[in-house]
């Protein structure tokens, strides 16, 4: 039985949800923004700055600020931000692997447990017109900004990932399983993702 999960997602595919529902049918604890503010407390930065930045890629000009105003909120002055965030990111997951069975979303988890052999690497996917529907519906974005927001969202976790992993985003090889939220259904995807936990 697998007693991580680690789920990478396209934006607006539904991929937060399917690791919510996965959780509850499992009994895990769920870790998405929990991460997020733990990294924040241990970095003494505001969670919003940390949320603005995690998730991208290095290359952001905006990682050149560790000695700026920004930068200097935190101690470790003489490390880019992006660094500092993904190290405590990445120290945050591993010490609450130590302790019980998770679900996480993102920020390069399954990369982060490769390791271990209990880990079960997942990419959600979606075909553009069930993301851009549930971009509006869902995120309540604008009609006119929701093409572009895709866009910038998915090259933004993209560049992320391999900029940590040197795997491409979504590889087959990297991830045991990928599913199309579009074809498949939310609800079913994750009860796949449950009979694959509980058959390994």
């Amino acid at each position: 039985m697998y007693r991580y999960v680690a789920i990478e997602r396209q934006f607006c595919s539904g991929g937060q949800e399917v690791a919510s529902i996965l959780a509850k049918k499992l009994g895990y604890k769920l870790y998405d923004h929990d991460i997020l503010v733990e990294t924040a407390n241990r970095l003494e930065l505001p969670a919003i700055y940390v949320s603005d930045l995690e998730e991208t890629s290095s290359t952001n000009p905006i990682f050149n600020l560790s000695q700026t105003a920004l930068g200097g909120l935190s101690k470790k002055k003489n490390i880019p931000l992006s660094e500092q965030i993904f190290q405590a990111e990445k120290q945050v997951i591993l010490d609450v692997a130590e302790n019980e069975s998770c679900v996480f979303v993102g920020r390069c988890a399954g990369h982060i447990l490769s390791e271990k052999e209990d880990c079960l690497r997942v990419f959600i996917y979606a075909d553009d017109a069930f993301r851009l529907e549930r971009a509006r519906t869902k995120e309540k974005i604008p009609m006119e900004k929701v093409e572009a927001e895709m866009k910038r969202v998915d090259k933004r976790r993209s560049g992320f990932f391999t900029n940590h992993t040197d795997c491409k985003w979504g590889a087959k090889e990297f991830f045991q399983i990928s599913l199309n939220s579009a074809t498949l259904g939310i609800e079913t995807c994750a009860e796949i993702l449950a009979a694959a936990v509980k058959n390994h």
